[in-house]
């Protein structure tokens, strides 16, 4: 038996019959012939050894990027939903942002993302127009 540290995302093994599981990062005792069997393709090895070097990041001084319509793509708040939220969940997260329920009943969920994008946008510029101010 050896013990190993997973590189893979997931590593799937047969030990006495029973179906065993292993994550990335995971350290496990495995028998030595499925370490021999797998060792060439790199399933084991240390996480550093594996780690992912950073880099800069490229959009630090790029503009937004947008999507098609030209709406901001770049969320300001960690909480905002995925596009593929449903309406109800895009209506909740308007309402919390501040946007008016009433007004949001006759819009569908486009029109919401929007709305949101519009108030991301003038938050931004007013941000921006504070700096200019202190800077000035």
């Amino acid at each position: 038996m050896a013990i190993v540290t997973i590189a893979h995302a997931l590593f799937t093994w047969r030990e006495d019959g029973d179906h065993r599981i292993a994550y990335h990062g995971d350290q496990v005792e495995i028998p030595d012939d499925i370490v021999d069997r797998y060792r060439h393709l790199g399933v084991f090895g240390s996480p550093a050894t594996n780690a992912v070097t950073a880099v800069a990041d490229p959009t630090e001084n790029d503009p937004a990027p947008v999507n098609r319509g030209g709406i901001p793509t770049v969320a300001l708040d960690p909480d905002r939903p995925k596009n593929a939220a449903t309406r109800p969940v895009w209506e909740a997260y308007a309402v919390g942002r501040g946007l008016d329920p009433a007004a949001l009943e006759e819009m569908n969920k486009d029109s919401i993302i929007a709305a949101i994008n519009e108030l991301d946008a003038s938050l931004d510029l007013d941000a921006t127009q504070e700096q200019e101010q202190d800077n000035g």
